[in-house]
């Protein structure tokens, strides 16, 4: 008998094979059932297929498999008929999710890093670690969190739903602890924004084109005797932060035309104000930056 509910890249899954096993469904039937009403259940994930070979009188066949989470797989079955059969598989799926929730958890609190034990596992926690790190990296950069401690939580996220370090798998320990500018900050990208968006730099806070505020950020640069970043790192670093968005607009040359051009737009001002258009706007407000970008670069010629 197949088991009900199984871990699958850190996710506690069952698949349509066991659907079919505990609800006496043929398999192609749940499979035509899954499809049928995919945009239900993509409401709760994307529902994820796998090709398995297996092997039959006649050699090797090879079968589709469909993995549904927890209400994914709830929802389905309310789409099937409500025979005592289905109602007895309904009973038996919610206790083995809860059954290997709690093991799942016992094994986080528990030593070692592997939830079953089994070293095969290996690659497969790992890159569950790996995913967890980096969205909850993400997330907590985009809330404004220093690096320091959204690499703290990260690790810590990642190592109590896997049991794996991820810092001690980086061998970088220390970098949740850092607070050196020169390690989180070894080009002053975010130095350079946070002057420029608290006013502390004669340029305005104001959409402009990414050229021109990387020239703005060079500039700043070489006034301290310091070499820039490549562009396309530092501009990466730029929109990386929750308060500067990266768009590629329409603007309006200095002959009139319709150009496209990468723009960096502060967080406060996304939008162009009601009656003008989004190319009017960001001309004026590009031009509006150029001008005290030279104004600065003039000063210091």
């Amino acid at each position: 008998m197949l088991e009900i509910v199984v871990e699958r890249a850190g996710e506690l899954v069952t698949t349509s094979l066991a659907i079919a096993e505990g609800t006496e469904v043929e398999h192609k039937n749940v499979l035509g059932l899954i499809r049928k009403y995919a945009d239900d259940l993509d409401e709760f994930g994307r529902v994820a297929f796998e090709t398995r070979p297996f092997e039959t009188a006649g050699g090797v066949q090879r079968q589709e498999i469909a993995f549904l989470n927890e209400p994914q797989s709830t929802l389905l079955l309310t789409y099937m008929r409500n025979s005592d059969i289905v109602r007895g598989f309904k009973k038996a799926l919610v206790r083995a999710f809860f059954d290997l929730r709690g093991r799942v958890r016992a094994a986080h609190a528990a030593p070692g890093p592997f939830l079953t034990g089994n070293p095969a596992h290996a690659a497969d926690q790992f890159v569950s670690a790996d995913r967890i790190f980096r969205s909850i990296l993400r997330s907590s950069r985009s809330a404004g969190l220093p690096l320091p401690r959204a690499l703290r939580r990260a690790n810590e996220v990642a190592r109590h739903r896997t049991g794996i370090d991820m810092l001690e798998e980086l061998d970088a320990p220390d970098l949740a602890t850092a607070n050196t500018p020169a390690l989180l900050d070894p080009f002053g990208v975010h130095a350079f924004c946070g002057a420029w968006l608290s006013g502390a730099l004669p340029l305005p806070a104001v959409p402009c084109r990414s050229a021109d505020l990387y020239a703005a950020y060079s500039h700043w640069r070489a006034t301290d005797n310091v070499p820039a970043g490549h562009l396309p790192r530092v501009v990466a670093a730029m929109t990386r932060r929750p308060d500067l968005r990266h768009r590629r607009a329409r603007y309006l040359d200095e002959a009139g035309r319709a150009v496209m051009a990468g723009f960096v737009l502060p967080e406060h001002e996304l939008m162009p104000p009601a009656g003008v258009s989004q190319a009017e706007w960001l001309t004026a407000r590009a031009n509006e930056f150029a001008r005290a970008l030279g104004r600065w670069e003039d000063c210091w010629a």
